[in-house]
């Protein structure tokens, strides 16, 4: 059974009037909407003020740890207070800017009116008329809804003035039925979640992302060779590195870890990318970098060099061989060496008289294939069949740090240091 009552009207002047005189007898807020068909039911679309979203919308949250039971007798799943401090975070932050809520999925819980004209058309605009005394369930969107409520309450009065000119997008539904409620929310939860790759690509706030998408763009070596759809290359891929590989190589370089999370270096990046003239200092930094090791490392060059258009077999030829540098477990090696040379031993490199390029040759003397000596028994070991295989595990990927940083002369900067 629908809570939404159609009321069709010969035109739109009866519409606006008759909506305006319910709106007027019964204290209430008329909100202009879409009529919509979706499989075999009608539904709204349209938009709430935030100021609507604080006083009208309702959330009947499960508690944590609750019984089946207890859980179909709610409409929505343990509120996360941390979720929503973020979102409401996200939106103070760029309120005078560029942001993106996510449409509210609501249920009208009592009946209502919607004023609209008389038509066969299964879409048409009108009017819902919500009454003074009228609540909305939210089926969808309870983290937005509380984010939007923590606003009014944390803002500055002129943050609020801009706060209470802004809206959320809503679909409205008229279920009484808390089954089908459950199965809508169940339903609009089965988005499938952006790879991580895509992610690095799209979300620009995050100054480390931009750095990734400008390293592209700037060097030879990755230029139209970065896959940023992909978690993971197949053997037959045309792209060298995934977005991430480039996105976990910007990590390790700025703050030398390779096991720190991916939300823990989020909240980092703005900290290390604190301002447009550092971000372009450290963009130059990283992209001299590697443009360096082009000229040194032959592989490197090589490929480089390579024409994507018809030199696609050379390039398969040589990721097949997997030299240790064209693999993400060689990038973060190479990233972070770059960590040391630029942050932990500046001051030593300098006063030595040498500068970061000093390190940067001896990478290109050192043997990258996997069979080299160097990398056996640490990241380079034998699958069944006795092909040398790269590994990632975190302490192998140490052990060849070490060995590197013995190669190029790192070490000596240790006992200097003690």
């Amino acid at each position: 059974m629908s809570n939404l009552n159609i009321v069709e009207l010969p035109d739109y002047r009866d519409v606006i009037s008759t909506a305006m005189e319910d709106a007027i007898n019964t204290s209430g807020k008329p909100l202009a909407m879409s009529l919509f068909r979706q499989g075999n039911r009608d539904m709204l679309s349209g938009s709430l003020p935030f100021s609507y979203v604080r006083d009208l919308l309702v959330t009947n949250s499960a508690k944590k740890n609750s019984s089946v039971k207890e859980l179909r007798e709610a409409t929505n799943r343990p509120m996360i207070t941390e979720h929503a401090r973020d979102i409401g975070k996200y939106i103070r932050e760029n309120l005078a800017g560029n942001y993106t809520l996510g449409a509210l999925t609501l249920n009208i819980s009592r009946p209502l009116n919607f004023y609209t004209i008389k038509s066969s058309s299964d879409t048409r605009t009108g009017y819902l008329v919500l009454p003074h005394s009228s609540k909305v369930d939210i089926t969808d969107g309870q983290h937005r809804t509380d984010a939007i409520k923590i606003g009014f309450n944390q803002m500055t009065e002129d943050e609020l003035t801009e706060f209470n000119r802004q809206s959320i997008a809503v679909v409205v539904t008229a279920e009484s039925d808390i089954k089908q409620i459950h199965q809508d929310f169940a339903d609009a939860s089965k988005t499938k979640q952006l790879p991580a790759a895509m992610l690095t690509a799209f979300d620009m706030r995050n100054p480390a992302n931009r750095i990734v998408l400008l390293l592209e763009e700037k060097c030879p070596l990755f230029d139209g060779l970065v896959d940023a759809t992909s978690k993971s290359l197949s053997k037959k891929s045309k792209m060298l590195f995934t977005a991430n590989h480039l996105r976990q190589f910007v990590k390790v370089t700025f703050t030398g870890s390779w096991q720190i999370g991916s939300a823990s270096f989020d909240e980092k990046a703005s900290e290390i990318f604190n301002s447009v003239d550092e971000f372009e200092a450290k963009l130059t930094k990283i992209t001299d970098y590697i443009n360096y090791l082009v000229t040194v490392i032959p592989v490197w060059q090589e490929i480089a060099k390579l024409n994507r258009n018809t030199e696609v077999s050379r390039l398969l030829e040589i990721r097949n061989n997997s030299p240790i540098c064209v693999t993400p477990t060689g990038l973060v090696i190479i990233a972070r060496i770059a960590y040391e040379v630029f942050y932990k031993y500046a001051q030593q490199i300098e006063a030595r008289g040498e500068t970061w390029q000093t390190y940067a040759d001896r990478l290109g003397t050192i043997d990258w294939s996997r069979d080299a000596d160097m990398w056996k028994n640490n990241i380079c070991q034998p699958d069944a069949k006795g092909i040398m295989r790269v590994l990632q595990q975190q302490n192998l990927i140490r052990q060849a740090i070490v060995k590197v940083r013995e190669v190029i002369g790192l070490t000596e900067l240790d006992a200097k240091k003690e």
